[in-house]
């Protein structure tokens, strides 16, 4: 009915609390106020912030755009308008959760399904092979010297593609970069893509070898899109001694 009144009568039909005078000059002086964060906002800030970025690395879904410092800037702006909202002069953590409400329902997740990843062949053999290949070394083996073949003779190693769900790739990423991030904290100044998967097949429970091996396959996968498409993980340049050779080392 009250719809239809509006409609009817337009202007008429509303009661105004405030004439449109008082707005303006409501709005006019809220521009005015520089409102200053407190160390409680700031505090809820970073945490806001940091299960945003979670969320975006580890979850189920994947968002229509990655959570960057641009969706923190857009906190901070949020936070900073409903203080002028509220004619204060100090944001407060209230204003910061209001914002973290508002960010977060404005961030519109998709279910995009199975992911195809592609395996990179990091295996120490393979690349062991592969170096040799390329450089025409002459190895050792049993006591006789045999020259390893040209690349050009080399046989290509074809990469595997790899379908996995998107919430379980979420899941070993999280399991992956944390176990990563542990070890630097322990002091390890990089971690063995070698030993990265074993640890990761080590707390599992397998019914059978085909099992394993599949499941290794996915490690690999995942481990290779953190580093190729995620940027989650990092190469580092010049590996320490004690691993494999040819195994390559990261960090987060």
């Amino acid at each position: 009915r009250h719809l239809v009144d509006v409609h009817r009568r337009r202007a008429a039909a509303v009661t105004r609390d405030f004439s449109t005078e008082d707005l303006q000059r409501y709005i006019r002086f809220a521009k005015t106020i520089k409102p200053v964060m407190n160390q409680e906002a700031a505090t809820k800030l970073v945490q806001y912030y940091t299960e945003l970025r979670q969320n975006d690395a580890h979850g189920a879904y994947q968002n229509s755009y990655r959570v960057t410092v641009r969706q923190l800037e857009s906190m901070v702006r949020l936070s900073e308008a409903l203080a002028r909202l509220h004619c204060d002069s100090e944001v407060r953590a209230k204003y910061v959760t209001e914002a973290f409400k508002l960010l977060k329902t404005s961030i519109i997740t998709v279910d995009a399904g199975e992911l195809t990843l592609e395996e990179e062949e990091f295996i120490a053999a393979v690349e062991e092979q592969q170096q040799q290949a390329q450089s025409g070394d002459t190895m050792q083996g049993d006591g006789m010297d045999f020259q390893a073949p040209s690349a050009a003779e080399a046989p290509e190693v074809p990469k595997q593609k790899v379908s996995l769900n998107r919430a379980k790739f979420r899941s070993m990423m999280g399991i992956l970069s944390s176990e990563v991030k542990r070890r630097e904290d322990r002091g390890d100044d990089s971690v063995a893509v070698g030993d990265l998967i074993q640890w990761y097949l080590d707390n599992m429970d397998f019914e059978s070898v085909e099992a394993l091996g599949q499941e290794r396959r996915v490690a690999r996968a995942v481990v290779n899109q953190m580093i190729n498409k995620e940027r989650v993980l990092i190469v580092v340049e010049g590996a320490s001694e004690g691993s494999a050779t040819g195994d390559r080392r990261l960090v987060i």
